[in-house]
C-alpha cells in the first residue's frame, strides 16, 4: 500500500509539471565589412545551417571568427592566426538590435556596472591554433527614464506559452540584426562587423 501511495505521488508530479518552450532563429549574411587594409587578405564569409543554429563563419589571412546563438545570447569562436596578441574589445564590441538599436556587448556584468564601467579586454595569443570561445548573453539598452537595461540577444526567450514564444520569433521574421567584433591588433582597432537577414524561427521543448 505505501508504494502504491508513492507510485501515485510521483506520478501526480509528473503529470502536474509545466513543459517549457524555447526559440531559434536562422539567418543569412546581407553585409560582411572589415576595417583593415588589404594586408589582412581577403574576407570570406559564409553561414553553416546546423540543428537549431546558424554559424556565421568570417575569415582573412589573420583570424577566423564564429559566432553562433546559444541559449541566451551568442558564443563567440576566435581563431588567432597571426604572429601577434590580439585582445578583443567589449566595449567597442556591440550588437544593433531589429529596431536600430546599438549596444555594448556584456561579457562582465561586474566589470561593465562598477567603476570605472569599462570591461578588461580579453587577449588572444600568437598562435596558429588558438581557439577561445565567449558566451555573450546580454546587450545593453536603455529605458524611458534613461535607466539600463539587460536584453536577450536575438529576442531569446524561454517561456510555457508555446503561442506568444511563436507571435513573438514571428515578429522578427525578415529583420535585420548586427554583430561587431573588435579586435586590436599591434594596437590598432580592427572591426569584423556582419548584418544578418533573420529567415526562418524554430521553436521546441526544452529538455
Amino acid at each position: 500500500m505505501k508504494k502504491l501511495l508513492v507510485f501515485l505521488f510521483l506520478l501526480s508530479l509528473l503529470s502536474c509539471s509545466t513543459t517549457y518552450y524555447s526559440n531559434y532563429y536562422k539567418y543569412t549574411i546581407k553585409k560582411c565589412i572589415r576595417s583593415a587594409n588589404d594586408s589582412f587578405g581577403e574576407l570570406v564569409y559564409k553561414t553553416i545551417d546546423k540543428d537549431k543554429e546558424t554559424r556565421v563563419i568570417i575569415s582573412d589571412d589573420y583570424f577566423d571568427i564564429q559566432i553562433t546563438q546559444i541559449d541566451g545570447g551568442l558564443r563567440v569562436y576566435l581563431n588567432n592566426k597571426s604572429k601577434d596578441e590580439v585582445f578583443i574589445d567589449w566595449d567597442k564590441s556591440w550588437f544593433i538590435d531589429d529596431k536600430g538599436q546599438k549596444s555594448i556587448l556584456v561579457r562582465s556584468f561586474t566589470e561593465f556596472l562598477n567603476p570605472p564601467h569599462k570591461q578588461k579586454p580579453t587577449q588572444v595569443y600568437d598562435g596558429s591554433r588558438l581557439d577561445v570561445y565567449f558566451n555573450l548573453s546580454e546587450y545593453v539598452s536603455r529605458d524611458t527614464n534613461n535607466n539600463l537595461k539587460f536584453e536577450n540577444l536575438l529576442n531569446h526567450e524561454i517561456s510555457n506559452d508555446k503561442s506568444m514564444l511563436e507571435a513573438n520569433s514571428k515578429d522578427l521574421l525578415n529583420k535585420i540584426i548586427s554583430v561587431n567584433l573588435a579586435l586590436v591588433h599591434n594596437e590598432m582597432t580592427v572591426n569584423y562587423q556582419v548584418d544578418l537577414k533573420i529567415n526562418e524561427y524554430g521553436i521546441y521543448q526544452k529538455e
